[in-house]
């Protein structure tokens, strides 16, 4: 067997065990992501505290601002080609005003 060949053949079982390592660490990180899917999507995480869910009105009222209360900062911001500037009060998100801007 000449030397070119023992490289041939050498080359070829370095690429085949790249091949299976890599295939071996691709099914690893499969499984470790469709595990941690699986338990991060059992159960409420252990917690009993009430409803968490789209109902309970907990940053609804964090961000409630009465009327005829002012808000705590205003925020201007451009219509883009509209030629309009928009104002609009923060926290509670309410538009005062759209200026016509020419």
């Amino acid at each position: 067997m000449t030397q070119q060949n023992k490289l041939d053949k050498n080359h070829k079982q370095t690429i085949k065990q790249i091949y299976y390592s890599m295939k071996t660490i691709f099914k690893s990180l499969l499984a470790i992501t469709v595990l941690s899917l699986v338990l991060s999507s059992c159960g409420n995480g252990g917690s009993k505290k009430g409803s968490q869910g789209a109902l309970s009105s907990s940053a609804a009222e964090k961000v409630y601002v009465a009327p005829g209360e002012h808000d705590e900062f205003y925020a201007f911001v451009s219509g883009g080609f509209s030629g309009q500037l928009a104002v609009y009060g923060l926290p509670s998100g309410r538009l005062f005003k759209v200026i016509p801007v020419f």
